[in-house]
């Protein structure tokens, strides 16, 4: 099977002890689906500030991703994270960085195309693209799913109505079902 795990990654920084990691939720499904040994491909983008930071760490895991596109034009995501008293993580200023305008290389359009399913965790840009590439008809093939956060209702309520159409119901036109658990 063909898998594709789209969607951004962000650096993770911990305010209260100054320090940086390779996080969000795309990385994070990236790490356990290579823990399952589930093969699949990494189309993500990172910033010019900090590469090592998901480099390294995609290397150690061994998770694979395209190296000609994965670092873009401007800074990466990130999200500042301080561990509350209860030990729950509060996370708050999330940027969106190199996102903001994100799109996918014809190179990652073609490897999408091809893919049997393709998972995304969906952010703004993440919707926005989908929403391109459902457009132009690179969402023919695949079985296309995601996962979001809460927070972002209303921005899938805000996308178009073709695109909200989609989601959570097969559309016969193209076998091609769209699942967002919330």
């Amino acid at each position: 099977m063909n898998n594709i795990l789209l969607g951004p990654v962000t650096l993770d920084i911990y305010v209260d002890n100054n320090l940086i990691l390779p996080g969000g939720g795309c990385l994070n499904m990236a790490y356990h689906w290579q823990q399952l040994g589930v093969p699949f491909t990494l189309l993500t983008r990172i910033g010019q500030d900090h590469p090592t930071v998901f480099l390294e760490f995609c290397q150690r895991q061994q998770i694979a991703y395209l190296p000609d596109s994965i670092v873009g034009q401007g800074a990466s995501a990130a999200i500042d994270i301080v561990i509350m008293p209860d030990g729950q993580p509060h996370m708050d200023n999330f940027v969106e960085g190199v996102w903001a305008d994100f799109r996918v290389s014809a190179v990652e359009q073609s490897l999408i195309t091809q893919a049997d399913h393709v998972h995304t965790v969906l952010v703004e840009g993440m919707i926005r693209e989908l929403e391109r590439m459902e457009e132009v008809g690179v969402l023919v093939k695949p079985l296309v799913t995601a996962a979001a956060r809460n927070s972002l209702q209303s921005n899938i309520n805000n996308a178009s109505p073709s695109f909200r159409a989609s989601l959570n119901q097969y559309s016969p036109r193209k076998s091609n079902q769209i699942s967002i658990p919330m």
